[in-house]
């Protein structure tokens, strides 16, 4: 598995250390006989994807969109193969990590 992004917790807000510790975004298969997609975030599973299904011989296109302004992320799985089909699941970082300071840069 090849990570291209990391994405990085500076710790409490009311703590100023200099800290950083990664936060685990992800877009995965499983594979298996529960067949879905999962969202992971903060090493945890945030979303089963349950309208694109993974199908031997498809091609999907797995994204992770920062939206810096709105301060969320973006998870978006298009299966190629079957009319482009799509779907999106989006997470707000500051809702799920409470008291935590994360900085889209």
């Amino acid at each position: 598995m090849l990570y291209l992004l990391e994405l990085f917790d500076s710790g409490a807000t009311n703590n100023n250390n200099n800290n950083h510790s990664p936060i685990e975004l992800n877009l995965i298969c499983q594979f298996n006989e529960y067949d879905n997609f999962w969202a992971i975030f903060a090493r945890v599973n945030r979303y089963k994807f349950t309208k694109v299904i993974p199908l031997v011989g498809h091609s999907y296109l797995r994204e992770i969109v920062l939206h810096k302004h709105q301060n969320s992320i973006e998870y978006r799985l298009t299966d190629l193969d079957s009319n482009n089909a799509i779907e999106r699941f989006v997470v707000h970082p500051h809702n799920k990590l409470q008291n935590r300071n994360i900085s889209f840069q």
